[in-house]
C-alpha cells in the first residue's frame, strides 16, 4: 500500500483516498519542524542585528586632513594586499559628524579609486574628496 501511495503521489495521480493519506503521513512522512524555517529566521535576525549594531556604533572621530602622497601610498598598500582600509572623507554634515567608509580599494586611476564597503557596494571616490586613510589592525 504504501508503494501505491509514493507512486500516486510523485506521478500526480488522483487514486489516493483520505484514509491512505492519513495513514502515509502518520507513518512515513517526517516534517522538519522548525529546521526548514530557521534559515530564514537567521537571514531577518543578522538584517536586524546589523542595524542594532549600525545604532550602537559611536560617531568616528574626525582625523586630521593627510598629505595626497601619503593617503595614496595607505590606499595602494591595502589595493596591493587586499586589507581592509577606513576612509574619512573631507565633507562634514552639519551635526559635525564626517563620513567614514570601511572597505576594500578595488581598483583606482589617475585621481580617482574604486572602493567596495561592508555591503559589496562600489563606490568611486576622487582623492581630493579623501581627508584621511588607515590600515586598521
Amino acid at each position: 500500500m504504501t508503494k501505491e501511495i509514493i507512486d500516486c503521489i510523485y506521478n500526480n495521480k488522483n487514486k489516493i483516498s483520505d484514509a491512505e493519506a492519513e495513514f502515509f503521513f502518520k507513518n512515513y512522512y517526517q516534517d522538519r519542524g522548525m529546521r526548514k524555517w530557521q534559515g530564514f529566521f537567521l537571514s531577518d535576525h543578522k538584517k536586524g542585528l546589523k542595524g542594532v549594531e549600525k545604532e550602537k556604533k559611536s560617531k568616528p572621530v574626525i582625523k586630521e586632513q593627510q598629505s595626497l602622497e601619503l593617503i595614496t601610498q595607505k590606499l595602494k598598500m591595502s589595493y596591493e594586499h587586499k586589507k581592509i582600509v577606513v576612509i574619512q572623507l573631507v565633507h562634514i554634515t552639519s551635526d559635525n559628524e564626517v563620513t567614514e567608509l570601511i572597505g576594500i580599494i578595488r581598483g583606482f586611476n589617475e585621481n580617482k579609486i574604486y572602493f567596495t564597503d561592508e555591503e559589496e557596494v562600489l563606490h568611486v571616490i576622487e582623492l581630493e574628496k579623501i581627508k584621511n586613510c588607515y590600515l586598521p589592525e
